[in-house]
């Protein structure tokens, strides 16, 4: 997604859901816009259950498999 917004020239300084769904509506092309709702869709369950601990009940469960 940063790299689509640098190509087409777009700067953006902080990189928040609300200003990432903005840029898709108004930057890119409509042919690719549900590719990248499904990258912030996913991106944002990512940063969700990494970035803010969410898996934490999800480590704790599978803590018993071996791999």
């Amino acid at each position: 997604m940063k790299l689509h917004a640098v190509l087409k020239g777009v700067f953006i300084a902080h990189w928040v859901h609300e200003k990432l769904y903005n840029y898709v509506a108004h930057n890119v092309e409509e042919r690719y816009r549900d590719l990248f709702h499904e990258l912030l869709n996913t991106d944002g369950m990512l940063h969700r259950y990494f970035y803010e601990g969410g898996l934490i009940g999800i480590h704790s469960s599978i803590s018993g498999l071996r791999l």
